[in-house]
């Protein structure tokens, strides 16, 4: 909610003034935040900030002042608009109890039921019509195998796969980044069928910075079709709703299929690291893309 606050030269200088109607309003405005009990709407936390218009004055960024200062015992609920990753995390960190809501486009699997009714599950994503983003089977081992016998992905990868257990490894290392909270990576699949059409994942996430590394790869059927750029800006979609802030992209020079792909899902270019990779045929100089959640 906003209040309207007293004119003085205090307030205007801390909470600054916004347009309206094509000119000043007549008072400076304050954005309240709270943390209040269900049944008597009785606010038991606040926090208080500019109105409009100023860094730091959004519902998400004042809401993160009031978490860590949540008790053990207690039940917050959020509507879906609070939900991001380190919200989350600094929420859960206090000990109290969740229950927040989240996009309807975010689908969550049932893999366990509990006993209170809860469940367990995986987060899914869509990628456009009949494609998903879900994680990693080690029934996927055969389909990664084969994927990685193309020349292509091969090169560009500096990887090449020569027995199910070790794609198997592959696969645990995957699922691993996950529960380690260094990588989210996920298989992009058909989905109806489930068949393995490639593959994406953030890498090397730094929560605290709120920036992450694409990776991506296509399996040779499925490409042309315009999958990568798809499954590229859905997760990219999902990070920034997780609160990340900055994505890097980099692919070879001599990669151009790379290079379109990032294009495509929104990543402008930023420049060249000359001879930067050193892959099967020698150096190559690095292409870098970023997108940004601003």
């Amino acid at each position: 909610m906003e209040w309207d606050v007293a004119d003085t030269a205090a307030n205007r200088e801390a909470l600054g003034v916004h347009e309206a109607g094509g000119g000043e309003a007549a008072y400076p405005k304050a954005r309240v935040v709270t943390i209040s009990e269900c049944a008597s709407h009785a606010p038991v936390l606040t926090a208080i900030g500019a109105g409009r218009g100023r860094k730091g004055s959004g519902e998400q960024s004042l809401a993160r002042g009031l978490y860590p200062r949540l008790e053990e015992g207690w039940l917050l609920i959020a509507d879906r608009n609070f939900f991001n990753w380190d919200a989350w995390r600094a929420a859960a960190d206090t000990g109290a109890d969740l229950l927040w809501r989240v996009k309807s486009n975010i689908r969550l699997p049932v893999l366990e039921l509990l006993p209170d009714g809860s469940y367990r599950s995986v987060l899914i994503l869509t990628a456009g019509s009949g494609v998903l983003l879900r994680p990693w089977s080690l029934d996927d081992a055969q389909a990664v195998m084969d994927a990685y016998q193309d020349e292509a992905i091969q090169r560009w990868h500096v990887m090449r796969a020569d027995s199910l257990a070790e794609t198997r490894e592959w696969i645990a290392g995957w699922q691993g980044g996950w529960a380690a909270e260094t990588d989210a990576i996920w298989a992009v699949a058909e989905a109806g069928s489930g068949i393995l059409l490639g593959r994406a994942g953030l890498k090397h996430l730094k929560f605290s910075a709120g920036t992450a590394d694409v990776t991506y790869w296509t399996v040779r059927a499925a490409r042309g079709k315009g999958l990568s750029p798809r499954a590229v800006d859905a997760m990219a979609s999902w990070a920034f709703e997780a609160g990340f802030h900055r994505l890097d992209l980099e692919h070879a020079m001599g990669n151009t299929a790379s290079c379109r792909v990032a294009a495509k899902a929104g990543f402008a270019v930023e420049g060249v690291r000359r001879s930067a990779w050193l892959l099967a045929d020698g150096r190559h100089d690095v292409h870098a893309h970023a997108r940004l959640r601003s």
